[in-house]
């Protein structure tokens, strides 16, 4: 992939590719992949105070047989987050994700095991 370039016109463009595709989990191994590589990113907004607020299967990309990568990091908050009067759940959530009306590390990691739970035992739970 080429980075921005200028055209004829004068005008920059970018090409834009797809950094990766839906998880396709084939085996407990790559489950168990998908949730090595999600736990880290998590580990390391966690570690910086942070929740991501928004893990559900459209924000993990596979990039790799064995390698996947959590994007939408737009939604990351200060952590923990309390969930203002009105406030709209994130499409993902379910009612066991928040603590009371707060979102903590913990809910991440409940929502991951919802993503695993979904590819394991193939039911949609969004």
């Amino acid at each position: 992939m080429e980075g921005p370039r200028l055209s004829h016109s004068g005008t920059n463009g970018v090409e834009i590719s797809p950094l990766g595709h839906s998880p396709l989990l084939r085996s407990e191994q790559h489950a168990r992949m998908l949730a090595q590589y999600v736990y880290q990113a998590l580990l390391v907004l966690h570690e910086a105070g942070l929740v991501h607020r928004d893990i559900w299967n459209p924000n993990v990309v596979q990039v790799s047989d064995n390698h996947f990568v959590l994007i939408d990091l737009e939604s990351v908050a200060i952590s923990p987050f309390r969930k203002p009067e009105g406030f709209a759940d994130f499409s993902g959530w379910s009612k066991d994700t928040l603590e009371g009306s707060v979102y903590t590390p913990m809910s991440d990691m409940y929502s991951l095991g919802r993503i695993l739970e979904m590819h394991l035992t193939g039911t949609n739970i969004w």
